[in-house]
């Protein structure tokens, strides 16, 4: 499973979130591929979505494992297991496949991967 991974994050200096570094940490130590993003760069459609899911940062976007806002080290875990598991099978016969990835909170489909 090749999976598209955004990572949305406070990217105001006089601001800093320890929450949106720890994720973004985890991420980079598991070496769990994402493309990140400051808030400063979202559409204002995208905060109101990103807000809707409970706070404002960090917002991590998935392709398979949902979405979700704030520090989850449960969806974290099962996000590095799986990865780890498709990685094992990254040796099989069939090549990655790229979809069209849909959000389901707000209009989210505007979010480009």
């Amino acid at each position: 499973m090749n999976e598209d991974i955004e990572i949305w994050v406070q990217d105001d200096p006089d601001f800093p979130c320890q929450q949106c570094d720890v994720t973004v940490d985890y991420f980079d130590r598991n070496k769990i591929p994402f493309t990140k993003h400051g808030l400063s760069e979202a559409t204002d459609e995208q905060r109101q979505a990103f807000r809707s899911l409970g706070t404002t940062a960090p917002v991590v976007l998935t392709e398979h494992h949902g979405q979700w806002a704030g520090l989850r080290p449960d969806k974290l875990r099962t996000l590095k297991k799986d990865h780890r598991s498709a990685s094992a099978k990254a040796g099989s016969t069939s090549p990655p496949t790229t979809e069209p990835v849909t959000f389901a909170a707000g209009n989210m489909s505007s979010v480009s991967m």
